[in-house]
């Protein structure tokens, strides 16, 4: 707590006469707005250090910053690079999950901004956005944070799965976000990953660290599958704690850095508040869609299943061009998603998610 010097003056004032004083202090927990401004100079520093932020010269976004139970506390840190930068160091600031904001960023079109959101103030990893320019005043559309369903899913931030010659470099973030662009990975502490490579069904090897991993496999065109087991262990994980995902396809001898046909599923789940909750008591609208690497493919196959007891039994669900509504058991307090897809090209994605989402 801080005062200015003319508040301490007649507060010290007031002590002095020895009456008894009353000091009513009041706050804002979760500011409904917060100001990212960075303002560059080109050349000499110039004489005038004044700045003003107005409509001319910032761009407005609302971020929306989805937690796991009411009151938890998370961390933000926002990396700025000037177009010389090759690194950037900030200190993260703690940040009330389960909340809104309206974000203000300063207008620089050379200036690159890089966000990461933890989704605990203890959590040693966080989700990174990708690198971004804002270089108009155009509001730009909302941003959701740590949303369900979080899963690993292909990310271009993160780096493509490719092979060069007779070597496979898996490349598949832990924990990818309903946001595209959004991933973050295991950090072998508070959650753990695990994969493993199989060349018609003969295992490979393990990947150096869950979802990396770099093989040597035959040339001669072979059906694989890479199998990613991930889990959340810390006190503060509610929501997806354990993914398994199986991913198969195709490949042969290239003589050029070629991307792999790895499918990913993208889940929309409709309705979810801030806590990533939906209504136990009404249907869910489902949205599951199939991309692969490239960002877009035609999906041969597509069917879901839910769980409402950590997979121990499963339903299917009725999927119709992409989409399904999920009604929900009675007491049931998370919901758990199963989706096998696979392409016209007979590449598959079999994935299973726990506690996907909450319901209250």
């Amino acid at each position: 707590m801080i005062a200015t010097g003319e508040e301490g003056a007649h507060l010290a004032g007031l002590l002095k006469t020895g009456k008894k004083i009353t000091l009513k202090l009041g706050s804002t927990p979760a500011s409904p707005y917060v100001y990212n401004a960075m303002f560059p100079q080109s050349g000499a520093v110039t004489a005038n250090q004044t700045y003003r932020l107005d409509g001319c010269n910032t761009a407005k976004l609302k971020a929306r910053y989805y937690g796991g139970a009411a009151g938890r506390t998370g961390m933000d840190t926002l990396y700025a690079y000037r177009p010389w930068q090759r690194f950037s160091i900030d200190t993260a600031k703690y940040l009330p999950l389960g909340t809104a904001r309206t974000e203000y960023y300063y207008v620089s079109p050379d200036t690159r901004t890089w966000h990461v959101v933890y989704p605990d103030w203890k959590a040693n990893v966080g989700q990174w956005s990708p690198l971004r320019t804002f270089d108009t005043t155009a509001s730009e559309p909302a941003e959701d944070w740590l949303r369900q369903v979080v899963r690993p899913a292909a990310s271009e931030e993160y780096g493509a799965s490719e092979r060069s010659g007779d070597q496979l470099t898996m490349s598949v973030p832990e924990f990818g976000a309903s946001t595209p662009g959004h991933y973050a990975y295991a950090d072998g502490v508070n959650d753990t990953g695990n994969g493993k490579l199989y060349a018609d069904g003969q295992l490979v090897g393990d990947s150096l660290i869950g979802g990396y991993g770099v093989f040597t496999v035959p040339a001669a065109k072979t059906s694989y599958r890479f199998v990613l087991d991930a889990q959340r262990r810390a006190e503060w994980a509610r929501y997806s704690t354990s993914t398994h995902t199986e991913w198969s396809f195709s490949s042969a001898h290239t003589d050029t850095r070629t991307a792999l046909s790895l499918l990913s599923v993208d889940y929309d789940v409709r309705g979810l508040d801030l806590l990533n909750r939906a209504d136990s008591h009404g249907k869910v609208k489902l949205g599951l869609a199939v991309r692969d690497q490239a960002g877009s493919v035609r999906a041969g196959a597509l069917k879901a299943w839910v769980s409402y007891d950590d997979g121990a039994s499963w339903k299917e669900v009725k999927v119709r061009h992409g989409r399904a509504e999920i009604g929900h058991a009675k007491g049931a307090e998370f919901v758990s998603l199963r989706v096998q897809a696979s392409d016209t090209a007979g590449n598959r994605i079999d994935q299973t998610v726990l506690r996907a989402y909450g319901l209250k």
